[in-house]
């Protein structure tokens, strides 16, 4: 089985507004959601933090490198945007899901994907799934923001 990858831009808070994380970065989330909504529909568990996420549209199995080219060019233009939420107190990074295709896999970043993230002023949050002994990947990620 190959790697596969699942990267977006996301915005993390206690106090997130969506709406106004969309008007200041000018692009619609694929997913969005407020502190206080229910986990799933009706659950007693709510999450604990809004979020705002783009997801890079990236083949899954596209290098990572592609899913960062994409969001580099997708916000290359609003890091001053991105700066200023995460002046105000929210968590902004490119989030990673990274299903390993078998157990011994690699990562590699070449400057350039490096420097562009480093130009959006993001930090690069990575979540290794591993498959087992014998077993193919399909881990999934968790539904909850960390």
């Amino acid at each position: 089985m190959s790697d596969e990858f699942r990267v977006s831009l996301r915005v993390l808070g206690e106090d997130l507004d969506p709406d106004a994380v969309t008007r200041a970065l000018g692009v619609a989330p694929s997913d969005s959601l407020r502190r206080g909504d229910p986990v799933t529909r009706g659950a007693r568990r709510v999450h604990a933090i809004g979020l705002w996420s783009w997801d890079a549209g990236a083949p899954a199995t596209a290098p990572l490198a592609e899913h960062l080219a994409r969001i580099a060019a997708r916000f290359g233009a609003r890091a001053r945007a991105i700066g200023d939420l995460a002046g105000a107190g929210l968590r902004v990074d490119v989030y990673c899901s990274y299903f390993a295709g078998g157990r011994l896999s690699q990562i590699r970043l070449e400057p350039d994907a490096l420097g562009a993230l480093a130009r959006l002023g993001v930090a690069l949050t990575l979540n290794v799934y591993c498959p087992e002994d014998g077993e193919a990947s399909g881990a999934q990620p968790p539904a909850d923001p960390p």
